[in-house]
This record gives structure tokens, C-alpha cells and sequence, in this order.
């Protein structure tokens, strides 16, 4: 071989390592939270499309006070084809033990069945670490599907999707993942005394008195549309973020403004 060759075959042999080098250290800048935790939305477009899952979140208020009285928080609609998530998030500082959770109504005139892929619901002492502590293993229960089964309402019936009697000054977490077989049964999230039934659930009127730095939303079919998401100001937050996740790019972030 000649010196020639051997000289190009070693440049091409020392770009290769720089090349490898250079995406060593672009790996490490992605995959570390502490350097690049996420990617930047503004220089990203995001499609958005349906999966047929649909989300329910009450967290707003998030602190449920003796003067909210016993309410409602969110409601919604299950629909054959999708699934719906649902979760609840609340401090009971009531100064008295109250019933969190989940009620169904059937207003079909036949019977109704959800399935309940999972369904966890717990409470914690207040504080991060004590809070932590309860909701790291809710969640991982969840996803391996903990509480799964199905409920059967009677035309026009009630039942329960889940419920937690909470004592004062506790933190409640639930979450479940449910599908119906027909159209029309109602859920909603709600906060009441311990003996309450579900039937009673839905006479409640819902609870307005809202955290204006939150926001308890219903996310449904995004398929081919835009999200507009507008902090509230008056709140007196100087800045907000969204953060949120996408098969394709991943943990994506908003830029502040």
C-alpha cells in the first residue's frame, strides 16, 4: 500500500473517531436531565392526533375547605371506542373526615357496563416526603393494572367507580382507566360527607370556587387541531411553563415568556 493511501486511510480512520466522539457527547447532552431535560416546542411542530383516550383531572381547587361544602369538581361523559382516564388530586382541610371519589351514572334505558382497566386510590399525611411515599406506588399500581374489573349500573342506576374516606389534613390521590360498551354514562368527581351514595353525588352542584394559578381541564379528541393554552396573569404567576410529552420527540417544554 502507498504512503498516499495509508495517509488517506488514516484521516478518514481519525474523522470516523470524531464523528463517534461528537455523538457520544450529543447523547450524553440529550439523555441527561441535569444538562438538556427537554426539548424546546418553539423549535419543534407538533402534530397532534386522536387515540381514542380521553383525560379527566380534578385538581382545582386543589385544598378543599369546610366552606366548599360538599360539591362536585368535574364531569364527563363516557363514549363507546374510547378510553378515559380519570384522576383526583385533593387536601382535605375541612377539619372533619370526607368521602373523595368517583360516581357513575347510567342515564341509558338499559344497563351500562364499564370496564375498569385500573383503578388505585389512596391518601397520605401532608408534605412532600409523606406524599411521595404514597403516590410513587399508587401510580406503579396503576400501570400494572391494580383493581381491575367491571360494574354493571341498571338503566337510570348509580354506582361507585371508586372512593376514599379522607381524614382532615390529608392528601388524597386516585386514578383509574375505564371504557363503557354503550354511550351516555356520566362520571363525576366529587367531595362529600362519609355515608353519602352515589345517587346523592348527583344532586351536588359543582364546586366554582377555583385556584386561578390552576386549571382542572378535560383533554379529548386533539386529532388535526391546535392547543392554545393561555396562563392565567392574574393569578400573579410572573412566568409558566407547559411541559408534556410526545412518542415522537419526546418530553417537550414552552418556551416562558
Amino acid at each position: 500500500m502507498s504512503r498516499l493511501h495509508r495517509n488517506e486511510d488514516q484521516r478518514k480512520e481519525s474523522d470516523c473517531e470524531m464523528c463517534r466522539r461528537v455523538a457520544l457527547l450529543l447523547a450524553i447532552v440529550l439523555c441527561v436531565p441535569s444538562i438538556a431535560p427537554c426539548v424546546w416546542v418553539s423549535a419543534i411542530l407538533v402534530t397532534f392526533s386522536n387515540t381514542g383516550v380521553e383525560y379527566v383531572f380534578s385538581a382545582n381547587r386543589e385544598d378543599i375547605y369546610s366552606s366548599t361544602g360538599d360539591r362536585y369538581t368535574i364531569e364527563k361523559d363516557l363514549y363507546v371506542g374510547y378510553t378515559c382516564d380519570i384522576e383526583l388530586y385533593h387536601h382535605n382541610y375541612t377539619g372533619t373526615t370526607k368521602r373523595f371519589g368517583v360516581a357513575l351514572y347510567n342515564h341509558n334505558g338499559s344497563s351500562a357496563t364499564i370496564i375498569v382497566h385500573a383503578r388505585v386510590i389512596n391518601d397520605s399525611s401532608i408534605g412532600e416526603y409523606n406524599e411521595l411515599q404514597m403516590t410513587a406506588p399508587l401510580v406503579e399500581n396503576y400501570v400494572l393494572g391494580a383493581g381491575s374489573t367491571a360494574i354493571t349500573t341498571p338503566a337510570c342506576g348509580y354506582a361507585y367507580l371508586m372512593y376514599r374516606d379522607v381524614s382532615h389534613n390529608m392528601l388524597v390521590n386516585g386514578k383509574a382507566k375505564v371504557t363503557a360498551n354503550r354511550d351516555g354514562v356520566l362520571i363525576r368527581v366529587f367531595h362529600g360527607p362519609q355515608n353519602v351514595s352515589p345517587g346523592t353525588v348527583f344532586t351536588y352542584t359543582r364546586d366554582t370556587q377555583h385556584d386561578p394559578n390552576l386549571t382542572t381541564a378535560t383533554v379529548g379528541n386533539a386529532a388535526n387541531k391546535r392547543l392554545k393554552i393561555t396562563p392565567n396573569w392574574a393569578g400573579g404567576a410572573p412566568a409558566a411553563d407547559v411541559v408534556f410529552w410526545t412518542p415522537t420527540y419526546g418530553w417537550l417544554m414552552s418556551d416562558a415568556p
